[in-house]
């Protein structure tokens, strides 16, 4: 199932505004629209699990942290994304401490982020997501497909 996008086009503030209210909710930002971030199957979730654990395992957790499908990353007006997988330098996860009603968000490129393909995301990710993470600048970017065990 392809992600419907919202019905009408809102401004980078006000979905803030909406993304804070439902801060719970895995909502994303793109092209001046709102878009929830659809619940995946049992073998996507642990992939994306799986992933963010072996990082875990293998990154200085004095200079980094791991997120899975959780936290924002955001590109100037124009994208707010939920990761599957990304790691964040420290300082920066540190300035995201701001207590709640206060989203995590990134606006610096970050040093690793992961999507894994899905059939329902398949095409938004490649299409839409993948663009924006280059023009964003993350320094590595996989995109992962966990059935054929495929990694571009």
């Amino acid at each position: 199932m392809p992600i419907a996008p919202a019905a009408e086009s809102v401004t980078e503030e006000a979905s803030f505004h909406e993304l804070l209210a439902n801060e719970d909710a895995p909502l994303e930002f793109f092209q001046g629209r709102i878009r929830e971030k659809p619940s995946m199957s049992a073998e996507h979730n642990d992939a994306i699990f799986l992933l963010g654990l072996q990082l875990g395992q293998q990154v200085d957790l004095s200079k980094y942290r791991v997120r899975v499908n959780a936290g924002r990353t955001r590109r100037a007006r124009t994208s707010v994304f939920i990761r599957d997988v990304m790691v964040i330098p420290v300082g920066a996860e540190r300035t995201q401490r701001r207590g709640p009603g206060h989203l995590e968000v990134y606006d610096e490129p970050l040093p690793f982020v992961a999507e894994f393909w899905s059939a329902w995301t398949g095409d938004y990710d490649v299409m839409q997501k993948l663009p924006e993470y280059q023009e964003r600048g993350d320094l590595e970017i996989w995109l992962l497909c966990h059935l054929q065990r495929l990694l571009s």
